[in-house]
């Protein structure tokens, strides 16, 4: 990295050790003497780290030291599948082989309010389904798998699946509602029988219930085998 930028950040690193996380950090202008640099050069260098979630600018108000979220990794992403580094197809498959260790970590950490959340989210999938709401079973089935990612209680994984999922969130809602009208297809009409898209998700929670982590990775397994064969299959209908 640039040498200006490299010692901007161990500025700010060490201002905000000492001042705690969300912290005001010190003007342009006296990060501009401190460093022997121009403003200019400290204000583009600030611009790259704002961009990378690192710090917050705003207007009048200074510019504050953040902790970065998800929405950086999705850029990096977007920004890689744009110019054809990466495709959708890979970084799915990176998501779900990160979910089954993860599923592993939240059956050994998982407590009743957990599981009550994992089936709450289930619950509202359903419930969304049955009421054609394609938007809301979408964000039950993101919020199930966030939670996850939140018992299991490690920020690195959390951040990257994170954002891994907001750049494939329009590709997985796709293939979700794809899913769901494959299986309304082979139901009888008016069917009220709550679909396997959605419920999948409960061997999940009950290998989590018992702390077993062998049938939580073998239960998310078969959650992922399941969305490919439908969707899939969905497909190949679809090129005939």
């Amino acid at each position: 990295m640039d040498s200006n930028f490299d010692a901007l950040v161990d500025a700010l690193a060490e201002e905000a050790r000492v001042l705690g996380p969300e912290s005001r950090i010190m003007t342009e202008r006296a990060l501009a003497e401190r460093l022997g640099n121009s403003r200019a050069t400290v204000r583009e260098n600030l611009g790259s780290l704002e961009v990378l979630g690192m710090v917050r600018r705003t207007q009048g108000a200074g510019t504050y030291v953040t902790k970065p979220d998800a929405s950086f990794v999705r850029l990096l992403f977007d920004l890689m599948s744009k110019f054809g580094h990466v495709d959708h197809a890979s970084v799915e498959r990176a998501r779900e082989m990160m979910e089954i260790s993860v599923v592993q970590e939240a059956a050994d950490r998982a407590d009743h309010h957990d599981v009550a959340a994992l089936r709450g989210h289930i619950d509202d999938m359903v419930r969304a389904t049955a009421a054609g709401d394609a938007q809301a079973g979408h964000e039950a089935d993101y919020a199930f798998h966030k939670r996850l990612f939140t018992i299991a209680d490690n920020p690195v994984i959390e951040l990257f699946v994170d954002g891994i999922s907001l750049a494939l969130q329009d590709v997985l809602a796709k293939k979700r509602a794809r899913a769901l009208s494959v299986e309304a297809a082979a139901l009888p009409e008016g069917s009220d029988e709550p679909r396997r898209t959605d419920t999948i998700h409960t061997p999940i929670v009950d290998a989590i219930e018992a702390h077993d982590r062998s049938a939580a990775a073998a239960a998310m397994v078969e959650h992922f085998s399941l969305w490919r064969r439908i969707t899939e299959s969905s497909d190949m209908t679809d090129e005939h």
